[in-house]
């Protein structure tokens, strides 16, 4: 089953991972500039009407990066809606989440993420992120995300496989 949802994103030129591109810090002044900073990864319009439906459709969490400094990391689901499915996600939910840090003049680009769902928490005192790729109804991609200290990077990605009655095979 793997090997076929691979070769159909294959043939789509549709990667389900693309967690792996080398990470390129930015800094953006503005939130219009997030979203351009966005739609240059997607297949949306860089006009200010698309970029404005772009940011009205989409969504976004806050979490402490460091509660002691007040630095919060945001982390940016894009959607744009096409009759009751996302365009740009699909109806499996997978793509990309985008993570910045809001600092006085602007924002810090923390890196990306891909899956249809992800999950906050830590690990001894650090910040992680961990995502799934939907594949099919008893197989997911994994994907852990850990803060380095100036970005999230992948630390760990791996294929996990459910029983029928949805608990995860260890």
């Amino acid at each position: 089953m793997r090997f076929l949802i691979l070769l159909i994103c294959f043939a789509l030129s549709v990667s389900p991972t693309y967690s792996y591109d080398k990470f390129e810090p930015a800094f953006l002044n503005s939130w219009k500039e997030c979203f351009r900073f966005m739609a240059g990864y997607i297949s949306v319009e860089d006009t200010d009407d698309s970029l404005f439906k772009l940011a009205a459709e989409s969504s976004m969490d806050w979490y402490w990066l460091n509660p002691d400094e007040k630095s919060i990391v945001m982390v940016i689901k894009l959607e744009t809606l096409k009759d009751h499915y996302s365009a740009i996600r699909g109806v499996q939910g997978n793509g990309l989440y985008y993570l910045f840090k809001p600092v006085k003049n602007g924002f810090h680009y923390l890196g990306r993420m891909d899956g249809n769902s992800y999950r906050w928490g830590t690990l001894n005192g650090k910040p992680r992120f961990t995502t799934q790729w939907h594949m099919s109804a008893n197989e997911s991609i994994e994907t852990i995300y850990d803060w380095n200290g100036t970005s999230f990077s992948v630390t760990k990605s791996a294929t996990v496989t459910y029983k029928t009655d949805g608990r995860r095979v260890q």
